[in-house]
């Protein structure tokens, strides 16, 4: 049920997420007045052309690295968890002082892994991986 639901709830995020990639690179390219993506194919970052694909890719695991720790850090779930009634730990979780640190080292561990790896063995398995790990589970609010 609910690794079902977290699956969901990335498809959401995910979603949310690429709009956001795509419209900071139009604004980026209106700021730098040229066409969007004619700003982007020459971009080198640590001496590497990355090309547009290579850089949406960068822009969007970064997004989705403060996405995940800034929303679940103060609010305890992304946008994607709040629409499907999840969230991470219970409510008097955010209280204890390592919340932010577990909340970092989970988004931290979950997009090392490729973003799809530990929810696919999730869902393989029905258990929270990334949440036995790091010790900070998907909880239901229903």
């Amino acid at each position: 049920g609910r690794v079902l639901w977290s699956w969901m709830a990335s498809l959401i995020d995910t979603l949310f997420l690429l709009g956001i990639s795509c419209l900071f690179c139009w604004v980026f390219a209106k700021v730098m007045q040229t066409s969007t993506f004619s700003v982007f194919r020459d971009l080198q970052i640590m001496g590497r052309s990355m090309g547009v694909l290579g850089l949406l890719g960068f822009i969007f695991i970064t997004a989705s690295w403060f996405y995940m720790v800034i929303l679940r850090g103060l609010f305890g779930s992304s946008i994607g968890e709040w629409a499907c009634d999840l969230r991470l730990g219970a409510p008097d979780d955010e209280e204890k002082e390592y919340f932010i640190l577990k909340v970092i080292f989970r988004a931290t561990l979950v997009i090392t892994t490729g973003l799809i790896t530990l929810p696919l063995l999730s869902l393989i398995t029905g258990k929270d991986i990334a949440g036995q790990i790091c010790g900070l589970r998907l909880v239901s609010l229903k």
